[in-house]
């Protein structure tokens, strides 16, 4: 018996050294998970140690913009780890407005640095006069130096692929192009819009929030208080509801209260002389039907 028992036991054994071997590497995965999105995500101390620098000292950080983009609830989607590497050369980023209230453009000024030969990037965006479609985008042709171009010909996302040209067509031309075709540049230049709109009336006048933390803190209170105000709109709705429902019911209590046992006793002896009139009637119609017959 002992004998036929030990497999069983040498089976159950393995099986629970299998699934503690699992356990294991699903917990190691599970770390190594939250270690790599911890990693270039501020801790505590450095939101405070950017609040207490003047703005001198903030923008003397080469990594100025490229963290408060990245702390952008929009912005930071698009910029990469890559993308850090090449905006710490990043000098200014003004918005301009060369035709008016038609056209949205943002300039990007840079150092030297190893990775493109163009001293200045600009995107600008132009309205059609009195309408809100987009005429024209233009984006600066970044001048990659060789092998670095970090977009690897635009195969692999990145922040930059915002200056890349797009040719708004004709009328014309946007009757022969086929709908996937059409569905991919209105994505493209909504997305564009999406970003220099952003930059231009979110981002840039308040950068220096951006780069400390406050601004992302204050929109989050801000849209905290938005739900709390919209919850708090509901529930005065149904208490608004609910307090109708109670004071039917107590108006129907109280009717019910304000009638007494005097109240009671008419009502019944109303009720009584109904049902004998309609016995009555009852009757004499029955009276009627065997006169005639």
């Amino acid at each position: 018996v002992v004998g036929l028992a030990m497999p069983k036991a040498s089976l159950h054994r393995e099986e629970e050294e299998e699934k503690k071997e699992e356990e294991e590497e699903e917990k190691k995965e599970e770390e190594e998970e939250e270690r790599e999105e911890g990693e270039g995500k501020d801790t505590q101390d450095d939101v405070m140690n950017r609040r207490e620098k003047t703005k001198e000292e903030m923008l003397a950080d080469r990594y100025f913009w490229a963290t408060a983009l990245r702390n952008h609830d929009f912005l930071g989607k698009f910029v990469t780890d890559s993308d850090v590497d090449v905006l710490a050369y990043l000098i200014t980023a003004e918005p301009q407005f060369p035709r008016g209230r038609r056209s949205l453009s943002v300039c990007f000024t840079f150092k030297n640095n190893p990775y493109f030969e163009n001293p200045l990037l600009r995107k600008s965006i132009v309205l059609e006069h009195g309408s809100p479609f987009i005429e024209e985008i233009h984006g600066t042709e970044i001048q990659w130096k060789p092998d670095m171009d970090i977009t690897q010909g635009g195969s692999i996302k990145s922040f930059f692929d915002l200056f890349r040209p797009i040719a708004v067509p004709t009328p014309a031309e946007l009757q022969t192009m086929d709908e996937k075709k059409q569905k991919e540049l209105d994505e493209c230049t909504r997305l564009d819009m999406d970003i220099i709109h952003r930059l231009v009336y979110d981002f840039l006048p308040d950068v220096f929030a951006w780069y400390t933390g406050e601004a992302l803190n204050q929109q989050e209170e801000e849209e905290e208080e938005d739900e709390d105000e919209e919850e708090s709109e509901e529930e005065e709705v149904s208490d608004d509801d609910n307090d109708g429902k109670k004071g039917d019911t107590k108006a129907s209590h109280g009717f019910f209260k304000t009638l007494g046992i005097g109240g009671w006793f008419i009502v019944g002896l109303l009720v009584l002389a109904q049902i004998f009139a309609l016995v009555e009637y009852l009757g004499m119609g029955r009276r009627v039907a065997s006169s005639q017959t």
